[in-house]
């Protein structure tokens, strides 16, 4: 008689053995040979039993098949993080190490079920949830106001923002974006050409936020223009002449200087100008021969102030001065002379002794 068997899986454990006999199998096909046309085996907790004849009554010619539980798991974590919950572990029923058998081949359970504890639960309460980012600026420049808004909550459950005690929404004062604009172009100078001809002519605006200049940066454009320009007709003022000569030459006269209005380089009426064209002045020339007037048109001004002593030691000479005036017009500085001839012991300048204590010897 041969007792080996064809399949995965010899030997004996305890009565966990399953006898199949021959003559009931299928022989069709591999698969179907190693499936037994029986009943599966009962199965009782921590027992086996089988309606077919046992390994000690199997008779000749029969194939006997070992399955056996292999090792528990590791038992999981619970299931709850508070209160009541269960850990699980499991086993594989097989044939041996490489061919798994069904569950019901071996005997018992191949779920293993415990309960765990992890503590009482903290009870439920309505609650806000955490504020939401905020919301844009309502004002688009300038001052606005934003808002956030934050939910209320039973657990997991959202509620009506009326059920929690408090406000669902923030608000606080916010600015947009700067609110700059240009302001009116104006000219920068006249025409920078000649007369009869083309240059350029600057224009300048400036940045404003709010009736205040920031940096033209904050407006978008350019802040200078330079554009072209001519001056096809040209009226100006040319600049003062020399003064003339004195009217007189002794005595007290009036000397002039004189301005042109010109268009394009050509003199035109003076109508055509705004402004004088002539400028006058005193003038004096020394007294006239035989005369012994002077007195009544020049005098002398005040004396001016005493200089320093110019020395830092030893002596020296401080001075003071005072000017010969057109007595018509103290505005007008006649020479020195003119006032010295009315007297002769009269001067321009007066000068007096002064000391800077004693030099040191070298």
């Amino acid at each position: 008689m041969n007792t080996a068997p064809p399949f995965p899986g010899t030997g004996s454990i305890g009565s966990r053995s399953l006898v199949t006999n021959f003559n009931n199998l299928n022989l069709d096909t591999e698969h179907q040979a190693r499936t037994p046309v029986n009943n599966p085996p009962t199965t009782t907790a921590g027992s086996f039993t089988s309606s077919r004849p046992s390994a000690s009554t199997a008779s000749p010619g029969t194939i006997r098949y070992i399955a056996a539980w292999q090792a528990w798991s590791e038992w999981t974590s619970c299931s709850k993080t508070c209160g009541t919950g269960r850990r699980d572990r499991s086993r594989i029923c097989k044939y041996d190490s490489d061919t798994r058998a069904p569950d019901h081949f071996c005997a018992g359970e191949h779920l293993g079920i415990r309960t765990c504890n992890m503590g009482e639960c903290p009870p439920k309460s309505r609650s806000w949830g955490e504020w939401q980012t905020w919301e844009s600026c309502s004002a688009q420049c300038g001052a606005g106001q934003r808002q956030r808004r934050r939910s209320c909550y039973y657990g997991r459950t959202r509620l009506d923002a009326y059920l929690c005690e408090g406000n669902d929404v923030m608000q606080e004062q916010c600015v947009g974006a700067v609110c700059a604009s240009w302001g009116p172009w104006t000219t920068y100078g006249s025409c920078r050409a000649d007369c009869g001809g083309t240059g350029v002519q600057i224009y300048s605006r400036v940045c404003m936020d709010r009736n205040r200049p920031v940096n033209a940066s904050a407006c978008a454009g350019k802040a200078v223009l330079a554009q072209n320009c001519s001056r096809k007709s040209c009226i100006v003022l040319t600049e003062w002449g020399n003064w003339e000569s004195c009217s007189h030459t002794c005595g007290t006269g009036v000397q002039q200087r004189r301005r042109l209005c010109l268009q394009n380089g050509l003199q035109v009426n003076q109508s055509a100008c705004n402004g004088t064209f002539v400028e006058n002045q005193p003038c004096v020339r020394g007294l006239c021969p035989g005369s012994v007037t002077s007195m009544s048109w020049a005098v002398w001004a005040s004396w001016s102030s005493w200089s320093a002593c110019p020395v830092t030691c030893g002596e020296g000479f401080r001075t003071r001065e005072r000017r010969c005036l057109y007595k018509g017009n103290r505005n007008v500085a006649l020479n020195s002379l003119v006032c010295e001839n009315i007297s002769k012991n009269s001067k321009a300048v007066q000068r007096r002794n002064c000391t800077s204590g004693l030099c040191k010897l070298q």
